[in-house]
């Protein structure tokens, strides 16, 4: 098993569940089940100046996709998660070096 928060989201006819760990700079986002061909994640610092934007074509089974934060200074941002253009969820993100 892994580190993180699990969510299974059912919006619209879709179904996904996903874990996000974040560690050593890095934002790990882990597909165990999805119906959905393609994730969009977005982090967005506090003013909502979008910061980071990735695409990740999925194919089904599980699946993991590392983001790197190195790039990002100390603070907290915000992430949003988008399946196919419809919105996912949303999240807190603290980095701290």
């Amino acid at each position: 098993m892994f580190d993180g928060i699990e969510q299974i989201i059912r919006r619209n006819d879709i179904t996904m569940t996903y874990r996000i760990v974040h560690y050593d700079n890095k934002m790990k986002i882990i597909i165990a089940e999805s119906q959905v061909r393609s994730i969009g994640i977005n982090i967005h610092n506090l003013l909502g100046t979008r910061i980071k934007s990735q695409t990740f074509n999925l194919n089904g089974g599980y699946q993991e996709f590392t983001i790197d934060l190195t790039e990002f200074e100390s603070g907290a941002y915000v992430y949003s998660i988008v399946s196919d253009k419809i919105f996912v969820n949303s999240g807190k993100l603290l980095i701290v070096k």
